[in-house]
């Protein structure tokens, strides 16, 4: 996982998906989050996936409380999801 999104989405922005979907990763700068923003923001996807019963309902409830609607590895990666 680690290995997939964070040179992509740490670089490029995206990744296949995202691509498909018409949206990137950026920092609240809307920069590059670059590779240390990218490795922190994938990281927590751990956290954020809790509990693995229901898969990232954590993160789920995470960014509906959050005006930006960040998950957690967002917040502190200090990043967003943007449309393109």
């Amino acid at each position: 996982m680690i290995i997939y999104y964070t040179p992509l989405e740490g670089i490029k922005c995206v990744t296949l998906g995202k691509w498909l979907l018409q949206i990137a990763v950026v920092g609240e700068d809307f920069t590059a989050p670059g590779l240390r923003g990218s490795v922190i923001r994938n990281g927590i996807r751990v956290v954020d996936a809790l509990p693995f019963v229901v898969p990232y309902i954590l993160g789920t409830i995470i960014a509906r409380s959050n005006a930006k609607w960040q998950r957690l590895g967002n917040q502190v990666a200090r990043s967003i999801v943007i449309n393109v």
